[in-house]
């Protein structure tokens, strides 16, 4: 997965989601993906609407959901001939605060003296459930993926992890790096499923209407160089169409033309 491949991807992910994506700010210098005006910033725990609010007025996102203005992140920094990737940062900030079920809401109704009709705004696709301007603070979901491996140090901060708002500590082992199509498709399935069902989804069966697509999608991520932690812990794998289809072939003249079974 080279510079160029990957900054491709992001114009394809822009394509593919146009209908739900917005405000695009993606750039690459030299072997550098980032967005304009980046700048260095991990939020501290928890992470506020108000954060997010910032991160928007500063424009610092690869791309905006349009249906909440929740913002993706996709950082890439690879070596100088654009070949090798040195470090990642993906991230998906919501905008919409933490626990704004309608269940909660309407529980929060029967408490209150000046209670209120369930707001026209409430959207169960949403990250966090609703968007009312009556709830100006609070936490918000996130995940990160980050890929640093200088930095890692076994299995509690392996090369390839993940960090999510629920289990802000902790760093789940990732099998590699997701393109920037896989990770959206990551975050269409966890914060906008009903979006993602139409969009991919067959409605009845709630299978992949077009398995070629995903095919693609999954063509090529970057695979972690230190796999025993995979092999030894459960964690996020993360598809990998090409190498699948080079163990394929090399399994194949081994044993005869059958395929291996996965």
């Amino acid at each position: 997965m080279r510079v160029n491949e990957t900054f491709q991807l992001i114009w394809d992910t822009y394509s593919d989601w146009s209908t739900f994506l917005i405000n695009p700010q993606h750039i690459r210098y030299d072997s550098l993906i980032s967005w304009n005006r980046y700048e260095s910033n991990i939020l501290k725990n928890p992470v506020m609407k108000s954060d997010i609010i910032d991160l928007i007025n500063k424009k610092q996102y690869t791309f905006q959901i349009g249906k909440d203005e929740s913002i993706i992140q996709l950082y890439y920094l690879y070596d100088s001939r654009g070949n090798n990737l040195l470090e990642a940062r993906l991230a998906f900030f919501s905008t919409q605060i933490i626990g704004l079920s309608k269940q909660s809401y309407k529980e929060f109704n029967t408490l209150s003296e000046d209670a209120r009709i369930l707001p026209d705004d409430f959207d169960d696709d949403l990250a966090g459930g609703v968007v009312s301007d009556r709830f100006q603070e609070g936490p918000v979901s996130w995940l990160r993926i980050d890929y640093a491996p200088d930095d890692a140090k076994g299995v509690l901060h392996y090369d390839c992890h993940m960090n999510i708002s629920a289990f802000p500590y902790s760093r789940l082992v990732v099998s590699g790096v997701p393109n920037p199509r896989q990770f959206m498709e990551l975050v269409m399935v966890i914060g906008y499923p009903e979006s993602y069902r139409k969009h991919r989804l067959d409605a009845e069966t709630g299978s992949y209407t077009d398995t070629s697509k995903l095919k693609e999608i999954n063509k090529i991520c970057y695979q972690c160089q230190n796999r025993e932690v995979t092999s030894q812990i459960i964690h996020f794998h993360v598809p990998n169409n090409t190498l699948n289809d080079k163990i394929d072939n090399i399994v194949s003249k081994r044993t005869g033309n059958r395929k291996r079974t996965r």
